[in-house]
C-alpha cells in the first residue's frame, strides 16, 4: 500500500430550499474550530467550470455570507449536496452533488463580474463523483450500485480492474462489473481503518478520476469528514 499525500479538507452542506433563498450559509462548527484563524475575511468559491464566487466570511457566526446570487445563477432548488475543498488558501473548491446522488454538469457560464469564458469539464480533469448513504451502520458492505446518472457519465470509461484510494493514501483493489453496474471489493476497506472507524462513517464520496483510481471520502451524519489515522490532516495521529 502507498501513500499519495492527499491533503485537502472537505465537509460538505445538504442545501435546503430556504438555504437556496438565502444570501448565507453556515460552516460546519468542526471546520470553523479546525480552520477559523486561517481564513481570510473575503474567500472565493470556485467551481470547476472557472466560475468563482466571491463570500465574507464571518468567523464569530460561523458563516459564509453573498452566496445567494450563486444560487440563482446556478438554479440551485434545495436537495443538492454541496462538496467544499479546502487547501489552506483564501479559495474553497465547491462540487455539487444534484438531488440524484451525482455530480451535476456545470452551467456554461461565470460571475457576472469575471472576464473571461466558462471552462470545459471533463472526466479526465477532475473525474467525475458520486455519493451514496450507509442504512445499516453496522454491516460490513463488499459492493455498491453507483447512481444510474453517473453510469450515464462515466459507464463507457469504467475498467473492470479498480484500485480504490483512502484519504490517508492507502491503496486496495476491487472490480466493476459492466453488466450489473456494480463497484465490488470494498470490504478491504473495513479491514484497513478499521470497523471502530467506520462505524461512524454515514456517507461515502466517491470520485472517478477516468482511469482506473477511485478516491473515497467519508463523512459523519453532520457531514464532516472523517479522516483517517495515518493523513496528514489527522492532528496528532
Amino acid at each position: 500500500m502507498e501513500s499519495t499525500g492527499i491533503v485537502a479538507d472537505k465537509f460538505c452542506i445538504l442545501l435546503t430550499f430556504e438555504d437556496t433563498k438565502s444570501n448565507k450559509l453556515k460552516f460546519p462548527a468542526n471546520f470553523m474550530l479546525k480552520y477559523s484563524s486561517l481564513l481570510d475575511d473575503s474567500m472565493e468559491i470556485k467551481l470547476r467550470n472557472g466560475y468563482i464566487q466571491p463570500v465574507q466570511v464571518d468567523k464569530s457566526k460561523c458563516q459564509m455570507k453573498g452566496v445567494k446570487w450563486f444560487f440563482n445563477t446556478l438554479e440551485l432548488k434545495g436537495g443538492e449536496l454541496l462538496v467544499f475543498e479546502y487547501f489552506g488558501r483564501s479559495r474553497i473548491n465547491l462540487y455539487i452533488i444534484g438531488s440524484n446522488g451525482t455530480e451535476i454538469r456545470y452551467p456554461d457560464r461565470v460571475h457576472i463580474l469575471q472576464r473571461c469564458s466558462p471552462g470545459i469539464v471533463t472526466l479526465a480533469d477532475g473525474g467525475w463523483r458520486f455519493v451514496t448513504t450507509r442504512s445499516d451502520l453496522d454491516a460490513v458492505i463488499d459492493y455498491i450500485d453507483p447512481p444510474a446518472a453517473f453510469i450515464d457519465r462515466c459507464g463507457f470509461a469504467l475498467p473492470k480492474r479498480i484500485i480504490y484510494l483512502l484519504s490517508n493514501g492507502k491503496k486496495f483493489v476491487g472490480s466493476y462489473d459492466s453488466e450489473t453496474c456494480r463497484f465490488s471489493g470494498l470490504k478491504s476497506m473495513f479491514d484497513i481503518v478499521g470497523l471502530d472507524v467506520i462505524h461512524g462513517v454515514r456517507t461515502f464520496l466517491f470520485t472517478y478520476d477516468g482511469t482506473e483510481r477511485i478516491v473515497i471520502s467519508a463523512f459523519d451524519s453532520q457531514y464532516n469528514e472523517i479522516v483517517f489515522q495515518g493523513t496528514p490532516l489527522c492532528m496528532g495521529k
